[in-house]
């Protein structure tokens, strides 16, 4: 049956149904190789997040200005590639994050991307600065900050033996 209120014959209808159907199959192709992976980088997750695969979060999982959490934390994972410093009224004005936004968007960055493609990012509350403390798979000496659960800090009372 054609589509009489968009103008579409049959012939469109099933056209555009095929290429929808060969698309679709492109993209589940795309996510079983990408989900057969144990670590993604950090371009394999928000392509995977473009494909709306990865759930959104049920709360917190949108910025202030609507933004998904993918599209914050490359926003946050950006700021870092170009400041090693930035002040939190600078990120606020600029990007619509806060406080909140942005300590979810740390830690994701950390928990998330992979460990090559890791920004360890402090926040100074005192001064209300963001400071990148370091790049990559291991935390920054004396980091005080979220770790990821497989791994624990070098120099941590709580996991050293004496």
């Amino acid at each position: 049956m054609a589509d009489e209120r968009k103008g579409y014959t049959e012939a469109q209808v099933a056209e555009i149904k095929r290429r929808r159907d060969e698309r679709n199959a492109a993209n589940k192709a795309i996510v079983d190789t990408l989900l057969a992976k144990d670590e993604l980088t950090a371009d394999e997750y928000f392509e995977l997040r473009k494909l709306a695969v990865l759930a959104a979060p049920k709360s917190g999982g949108r910025s202030g200005d609507g933004t998904s959490r993918a599209s914050v934390m490359s926003i946050v994972s950006g700021i870092f590639d170009e400041y090693k410093t930035r002040e939190e009224g600078e990120i606020f004005n600029d990007h619509k994050l806060g406080r909140t936004e942005m300590a979810t968007a740390i830690k994701n960055i950390i928990k998330k991307f992979a460990p090559e493609d890791r920004k360890w990012i402090s926040f100074d509350p005192e001064t209300g600065e963001y400071k990148l403390q370091g790049k990559g798979p291991n935390p920054p000496r004396k980091w005080t900050g979220y770790v990821p659960v497989d791994e624990t800090l070098e120099d941590d009372p709580a996991t050293s033996e004496e």
